[in-house]
């Protein structure tokens, strides 16, 4: 599932999959939590609901493939069909609602408690899962908190809270609350909706929400086994990031240099911004000017790239201005190179005999 020869093209493949789980969770959600209406309809037709579908799909057969197909026909059903709306709300009451009895119980507590009641020990169970991660369904506490629809949301809610972290690079955070999805599906969702998916065939109308259903159960099963993906990705990650500190820290304690440099943000011709390095600041005929170079590679400066830019302080703003003037800048060149020397020939002492090798350290030999 996750795509890529390499950690980084990897990395690409589990974002936008967390990207595309975060859509799906959130478009069950609102399938099973409302009457449909034409504006609902519309999405779940359109090339995204396509498109999430089809990144999940092994090939043509597959759950996944066939609810690309199935949504992809819906808008048309919708124009060629006046009744189609009218027979997707019935569809919706005696699936969903009642009155009567279902053909499929949308609770989780149904399928574990007792004589099909709702409110069971199971609910508490969602319940309290719920609070361990600061989620409150807005029906609580009037309606049962293992519906379909409010499992949905909360998967929804984790997995964008998951997407958050993993592109703030908060890798651990991202790992723990995929932990706590897989532990959801495993005790929870996957415990029960599979049975429903099977339940809701026997519906008398096949309109819509048996399909759904049956894609829900395809859809948490793929979830399931990407969460694992993921959370595997994530720990070699940390561990190749916990390899560099360690490297780093025996450098250090080695006594070998750290260079630390301060960076800023300079605009590019792409109408962005990108990070340079400020190499050195001086003054020159009563003016500040700076030393920058690109950053590349993560952390990697290229001095060749360098380049002079003057400066001005305006309070606590730095306003950063390109030396346009060529003559101006060739005079600030020379001043700064000729700066660079004095500093060169300040660090060789006295004990410095370059004919044998560099005493203090400077390299000049």
């Amino acid at each position: 599932m996750v795509k890529g020869n390499n950690m980084e093209n990897q990395r690409e493949s589990i974002e936008i999959l967390l990207a595309n789980r975060v859509y799906l969770y959130e478009m069950f959600h609102v399938v099973f939590s409302g009457v449909p209406n034409e504006e609902l309809i519309h999405i779940l037709s359109g090339e995204q609901t396509r498109a999430a579908f089809a990144i999940l799909s092994a090939d043509e057969k597959d759950m996944m493939a066939k609810m690309a197909r199935f949504t992809q026909k819906l808008d048309g059903k919708l124009t060629e069909n006046e009744k189609f709306m009218d027979n997707l709300k019935s569809e919706y009451t005696k699936l969903l609602i009642g009155p009567g009895r279902l053909v499929a119980y949308p609770w989780e507590s149904t399928y574990n408690g007792k004589e099909n009641l709702l409110f069971q020990e199971s609910t508490l169970r969602v319940r309290q899962f719920y609070r361990t991660y600061g989620y409150l369904p807005q029906e609580y506490p009037h309606v049962a908190d293992d519906h379909i629809a409010l499992e949905l949301h909360f998967m929804a809610k984790l997995s964008q809270r998951a997407l958050d972290a993993f592109q703030a690079d908060d890798l651990e955070t991202c790992h723990n609350l995929l932990d706590g999805q897989k532990v959801f599906l495993k005790y929870h969702m996957l415990n029960w909706i599979p049975q429903y998916a099977e339940n809701i065939k026997k519906s008398k109308t096949a309109h819509m929400y048996p399909q759904f259903a049956q894609g829900v159960d395809a859809f948490i099963k793929i979830d399931d086994e990407f969460i694992q993906e993921a959370t595997d990705w994530i720990d070699t990650a940390l561990e190749a990031q916990a390899e560099a500190e360690a490297a780093m820290a025996e450098k250090l304690a080695e006594g070998e240099e750290s260079i630390w440099v301060t960076t800023i943000l300079l605009p590019n011709e792409d109408g962005g911004e990108d990070e340079c390095a400020i190499l050195n600041e001086f003054e020159f005929e009563g003016v500040s000017y700076m030393v920058v170079a690109d950053i590349v590679e993560g952390d990697i400066i290229d001095e060749s790239s360098s380049e002079i830019l003057r400066y001005t302080e305006d309070g606590e703003e730095l306003i950063v201005d390109t030396i346009d003037d060529e003559d101006e800048y060739q005079r600030v060149d020379e001043f700064y190179r000729a700066l660079l020397a004095e500093e060169d020939e300040d660090e060789c002492g006295e004990g410095c005999d370059c004919g044998s090798g560099c005493k203090c350290g400077c390299g000049c030999e």
